[in-house]
């Protein structure tokens, strides 16, 4: 899932969402993105979009990495969603079962159980 700004165009990648708010990395200054009071949250193919999200930003921090020739200057910004209608209300759960659905799939791709007695 991809955060667009409303005049931005994309701007980072969802890390987590829930009902009160969401978590994405992107990359640049923090203060390129500190006017942006909406956001829109749209799956990769845009077959489901949650547009004109009001948010406020609750933390913004650098990654650090531990490979000192990384030069991206990626971020992490948490954000708190606003007073949701309705039908944005039903977008967001569906990006929330999204998100759980895919979660459970890589964990049941990658993991590996040894279940002896």
């Amino acid at each position: 899932m991809m955060v667009h700004g409303t005049s931005m165009g994309a701007i980072g990648q969802v890390i987590d969402i829930g009902d009160g708010g969401m978590a994405f990395y992107y990359i640049g200054h923090p203060n390129r993105l500190d006017e942006i009071l909406k956001l829109s949250i749209r799956q990769e193919d845009q077959t489901i979009q949650l547009n004109n999200v009001h948010v406020k930003t609750v933390t913004d921090f650098e990654i650090i990495y531990d490979n000192p020739i990384q030069q991206i200057p990626l971020r992490r910004r948490g954000v708190r969603f606003g007073i949701l209608s309705e039908q944005q209300i039903k977008q967001l759960d569906f990006f929330i079962s999204m998100q759980q659905a895919d979660e459970i799939r890589s964990f049941s791709e990658n993991a590996a159980f040894n279940l002896s007695t």
